[in-house]
């Protein structure tokens, strides 16, 4: 069961700017991303920009020995058809996104199994539709799909989205959650300082950050 995980990543974000760069528990939040996704062996690489925005996340990447692919800042999907392009078509693809700092590796894992179970195009863990808070997000596709993708998509939302255009044409198969935690209608999104805020104080409490299980996080928040 071959699969990459694409860390999508940027740092001229609106709504908080450098949050990538920002740090929970000493932990560049774009790395802390990394850690938990490749916490269980799983091929993990940050895919950003080369534009002159990133040079300082790509600094970062580099001192932390991350894996990183540099391409088009406004156009996402370019940038991931850009860095399979030595992938097979049939290869399993994993859409993260580095302000996305809860899922794990565990997590990854059966997502993928799950996706390859149901043998779709396209499979969406992401929120409460999966039994998660608003800010957990997995998608599983394949490399074909996103070379489809790129050279049919023409709007900029499918463009700066990457997998919207896949999901319109395969549909949406949601993987539903298997970890069993209480239920909540709070949010582990980064977008705001005080969502930054409340995430860094949760992550202070954690003794390893990179290896703490999803459900350990999940019953904490």
């Amino acid at each position: 069961m071959k699969f990459i995980v694409l860390l999508q990543a940027r740092t001229n974000s609106t709504r908080l700017p450098r949050k990538v760069l920002m740090k929970i528990k000493n932990i560049p939040i774009v790395v802390l991303a990394y850690n938990r996704a490749s916490n269980k062996g799983a091929n993990v690489m940050v895919v950003t920009s080369q534009n002159d925005t990133d040079d300082a996340l790509v600094e970062i990447l580099t001192e932390n020995k991350v894996p990183f692919y540099r391409g088009d800042l406004d156009n996402p999907l370019k940038r991931f058809f850009d860095s399979l392009k030595r992938e097979s078509d049939n290869t399993i693809i994993v859409r993260l996104t580095a302000d996305n700092v809860f899922p794990d590796g565990a997590l990854i894992k059966d997502v993928v199994e799950d996706f390859c179970t149901r043998q779709v195009n396209y499979l969406l863990c992401n929120g409460p539709k999966c039994g998660f808070p608003h800010g957990v997000s997995v998608e599983v596709t394949l490399v074909k799909f996103i070379r489809e993708a790129y050279h049919k998509s023409t709007s900029a939302k499918d463009k700066e989205h990457v997998t919207p255009y896949i999901s319109r044409k395969y549909g949406i198969n949601y993987y539903k959650s298997k970890v069993d935690i209480p239920k909540t209608n709070v949010s582990c999104t980064i977008d705001t300082l005080e969502e930054y805020q409340r995430i860094s104080e949760l992550f202070d409490t954690i003794d390893d950050p990179n290896q703490a299980s999803i459900k350990e996080l999940l019953v904490l928040l």
